[in-house]
């Protein structure tokens, strides 16, 4: 078969620090695992109430804030995450990594 469309469009937010992610995906039969599986993964803030968000609720957040908005004609996953932070937590994650394999 062919594989399932994506579509990327990322919004950075000029104000703030922080940038925001929208991923559209095709319908799909396992798109109901689409939150269980953001639920497990590390780093990832799942919000699952209907309120909207955005980049003001990444702020000083560690984790990066993602909600998933189910359509019959897909399923839009929305990421709000403060920039500061997460450079800053990446640097700590390298500085911890070359110190484990320094040994």
């Amino acid at each position: 078969g062919t594989a399932p469309t994506l579509s990327l469009q990322v919004l950075i937010a000029p104000i703030l620090h922080g940038s925001v992610l929208s991923i559209q995906l095709p319908p799909l039969a396992d798109a109901a695992s689409y939150a269980d599986r953001l639920r497990a993964a590390p780093g990832i803030l799942f919000v699952e109430d209907k309120e909207p968000m955005g980049v003001v609720d990444a702020l000083g957040q560690e984790a990066i804030i993602v909600k998933l908005d189910r359509q019959p004609s897909g399923t839009a996953i929305f990421a709000a995450f403060d920039n500061a932070r997460l450079a800053a937590l990446i640097a700590i994650w390298i500085a911890e990594n070359l110190l484990l394999t320094s040994h």
